[in-house]
């Protein structure tokens, strides 16, 4: 029986297929197309099967070969595919069921159309069987169209088995390079969920290629993902200039000097108090001909920030 549609299901296929090459994918979907329209297994005869896909080169036919090897079996009708059998299955039984429904529905209803075409007595009320109205008792006709009515809204619709996506963090390891830094993948996956935007199998393929490239570029995995992670974004993006991640951006000498400065001059107050602090902080600083002389100058412009005199 030909099919004129099919259902596809992205989640699976992603989750499958993540590891396939653009012509391996086009190869799967001109077999699966071809196994859903026929609904049968298809040719055991690999010529047939390239002219299906329309494969003339040998890159071509070289993706139909190994899609078959990974994703079909050989039997002795032809190849089969175990998800193909199981969705072609459930579709014929659906079908089925709903045929015979409506056939018992015809039945019934082609049955009530000659009962009322029928001859009736004159006089109903002398004759109560064929007016069972008058008599407030329900014919068997109609007794048996309720029970069957009752029967369809009672029994349950056919049961599908329930597809759920793959989240990002239950993929197989497999996928993910050697250098994959899985600290940072880790927390870029759970800012991804925070922001409802938990990466399919199929992103996170195409993530994995994103990151592979601009580590070739010459940009740290790690840093990348931190970058995303901190700015809640999406995508990876190559580390931008003046914008590198704070958590590993050193301490700049004027933040190194400001923070000793305070540190000092909290200390000496503790010690001898604040007018001894000011006589002490600069008692450490050299006299103005010293070589350090640019960064004695800092030191006493900061002074008076925490408290101090220049």
């Amino acid at each position: 029986m030909t099919r004129p549609w099919y259902a596809t299901f992205p989640g699976d296929y992603s989750k499958k297929t993540a590891h396939l090459r653009m012509v391996e994918h086009g190869a799967y979907r001109l077999l699966l197309d071809h196994y859903y329209a026929t609904g049968k297994p298809i040719s055991r005869i690999i010529g047939d099967l390239y002219r299906v896909c329309r494969a003339f080169e040998a890159d071509e036919r070289a993706a139909i070969d190994r899609v078959l090897s990974e994703f079909f079996t050989l039997k002795e009708d032809g190849y089969h595919n175990a998800r193909a059998d199981r969705e072609i299955e459930e579709a014929d039984e659906f079908r089925r069921v709903k045929a015979e429904a409506g056939r018992a529905g015809g039945i019934a209803a082609r049955g009530n159309s000659g009962r009322k075409n029928s001859k009736t007595i004159a006089n109903p009320i002398a004759n109560p069987i064929a007016n069972p109205i008058a008599n407030n008792s329900p014919s068997h006709s109609q007794s048996q169209s309720q029970e069957e009515s009752m029967k369809k809204e009672t029994s349950p619709p056919a049961k599908r088995r329930p597809v759920t996506p793959p989240s990002a963090a239950g993929l197989s390891k497999d996928i993910f390079p050697d250098w994959w830094p899985s600290e940072a993948w880790a927390a870029f996956v759970e800012m991804r969920g925070k922001i409802k935007a938990t990466p399919t199998g199929h992103g996170v393929a195409l993530l994995i290629g994103q990151l592979t490239k601009l580590k070739a570029e010459g940009h740290d995995p790690a840093a990348i993902l931190d970058q995303s992670t901190m700015n809640n974004w999406r995508g990876l993006f190559p580390i931008r200039a003046g914008h590198t991640n704070h958590l590993n951006r050193k301490e700049s000498e004027h933040e190194k000097l400001e923070r000793v400065t305070k540190e000092l001059i909290k200390e000496s107050r503790d010690r001898i108090g604040n007018n001894g602090a000011d006589q002490f902080a600069q008692s450490q600083l050299p006299p103005p001909d010293d070589e350090r002389g640019p960064i004695a100058s800092v030191v006493v412009d900061i002074l008076p920030r925490f408290g101090g005199t220049r």
